[in-house]
């Protein structure tokens, strides 16, 4: 387990706040003297059922959300704890934006290392939705195959909770399972014009005269189905000089 706790006296979960929706009329803007006014609609809802509801060794963290403007939903996804404590994977819970209510139970979306071992952890998710093929992609990161080294996983989500496809691997870091090595905080967005995906991560790496601990940005695009379209991973950033950490 990764995450820190917290406190032993509470709980974590997954709020959904209130809607809000902003009003910009003139009349309102002359008035208040601003651009706009976020209205709140309804209260705040608790979205995740990690373990027992008022067992604090059960944690939901990190959430990301994305809106489907097909079905007009919202696709909410965190990683948490349920049943074994310390174990960490990603779920996810659907919510009807037209009235704030969950659409179903939440569903676990990851699948890491052997079954009910807590020392394999998906945390940090991020997810988009693709209004070509009316899919969701939940990204996050992980470590399956060996202990502690972290990767960037994948996997698509249909707008009825549905697992569509295997988990897919995004990054490779290092020589691929050392656990120096690691991809760490993804984010995803979806290109419409070419129906693509664009997945960036935050890693260390042994391309080049880069060394361990020396992190920057890297990316890689993936097509509808989630197949890499770039057979490398391309590197974003170029901090201080290559082969110094302390950049």
């Amino acid at each position: 387990m990764r995450y820190p706790k917290f406190s032993s006296m509470f709980k974590t979960g997954i709020l959904f706040p209130a809607l809000f929706m902003l009003a910009s009329s003139a009349v309102q803007a002359e008035e208040s003297g601003t651009t706009g006014i976020q209205v709140e609609i309804g209260d705040d809802r608790v979205l995740s059922s990690m373990g027992p509801y008022t067992n604090p060794d059960y944690d939901a963290l990190n959430p990301a959300v994305a809106y489907n403007s097909t079905d007009n939903q919202y696709l909410v996804v965190w990683s948490g704890s349920d049943d074994v404590v310390g174990e960490y994977e990603i779920w996810g819970q659907r919510v009807n934006a037209a009235t704030g209510a969950q659409i179903g139970s939440d569903f676990q979306i990851s699948f890491m290392g052997p079954a009910n071992d807590p020392a394999f952890d998906a945390e940090d998710p991020d997810v988009v939705y693709n209004s070509a093929t009316n899919q969701y992609l939940v990204v996050w990161s992980a470590d399956h195959f060996v202990d502690g080294d972290l990767e960037i996983w994948g996997r698509r989500v249909s707008p009825e909770g549905t697992l569509l496809g295997s988990m897919v691997r995004v990054s490779v870091m290092g020589t691929g399972t050392d656990p120096d090595y690691d991809a760490q905080n993804p984010a995803v967005t979806y290109n419409s014009f070419y129906n693509h995906y664009l997945v960036v991560w935050e890693g260390d790496h042994t391309a080049g005269t880069l060394v361990n601990n020396e992190f920057e940005i890297w990316a890689r695009r993936l097509d509808a189905s989630t197949e890499w379209i770039d057979a490398d991973m391309r590197r974003m950033s170029d901090m201080g000089g290559s082969g110094d950490e302390s950049y």
